[in-house]
């Protein structure tokens, strides 16, 4: 499952829009008006609406992720410690 899935699952409210603007933030950090022209939505939208999808991600880091080895050829995955 993906990111969007686990978020629609917890809170089903979640727009598949909101996200991609929140991952889209957090990618660039862009300012509330650069974001309000590229995504459409009011500037007052939008600062809240970041912070609220920012922590229903930021509740996931608790949670696990295992990759099941055998799905990656040996030349691609890399241990980081």
């Amino acid at each position: 499952k993906d990111l969007l899935n686990d978020l629609k699952e917890e809170f089903d409210d979640t727009s598949f829009k909101d996200t991609m603007m929140t991952l889209n933030w957090a990618k660039r950090y862009d300012v509330e008006h650069v974001l309000a022209g590229r995504w459409g939505y009011s500037e007052e939208y939008i600062g809240p609406k970041l912070k609220e999808i920012g922590k229903r991600i930021q509740s996931f880091v608790s949670k696990v992720i295992v990759f099941d080895p055998n799905l990656f050829d040996e030349r691609e995955i890399h241990i980081i410690t």
